[in-house]
């Protein structure tokens, strides 16, 4: 969007730092809504940047979502994503099925600006942070 003029370019001195992750609740059975929160600060305006988060652990196919955002002021935020790990066997045809198996999954945030893994002149990670939430049966 820099290139096209749609967004302004990021600021190289933009500064972030992810102080918080947090899931509720810590566990329980499949089809469980597991919530999570990244809680992060800025201190120094962010141009067009990126949350990204993953989860890690004995699904069939581990979801992982980023999510662009305008960028971020000066100040203390919080984020949150909620997860359903109700497993779904019998997908739409062409796509995977997701089995979301007993054991221990860490979900990770990344806080970008700019795209997360980008090579781009602008794109900074600010940092990632994981925690973890069980799933009991």
């Amino acid at each position: 969007c820099e290139i096209l003029g749609a967004c302004p370019k990021g600021n190289p001195d933009a500064k972030a730092s992810i102080t918080a992750v947090e899931v509720s609740p810590a566990s329980g059975p499949s089809g469980t809504k597991f919530a999570m929160e990244l809680e992060f600060d800025v201190s120094n305006t962010t141009g067009v940047s990126e949350i990204r988060v993953a989860i890690d652990g004995p699904c069939s196919d581990p979801p992982s979502q980023g999510f662009v955002q305008k960028g971020f002021a000066d100040g203390n935020f919080a984020v949150n994503v909620s997860v359903d790990t109700t497993s779904d066997p019998f997908p739409p045809q062409g796509q995977d099925p997701v089995i979301w198996n007993p054991g221990q999954y860490t979900y990770t945030f990344e806080l970008c600006q700019g795209e997360c893994g980008s090579k781009h002149p602008g794109s900074i990670v600010f940092g990632k942070k994981s925690g973890t939430f069980t799933i009991t049966q």
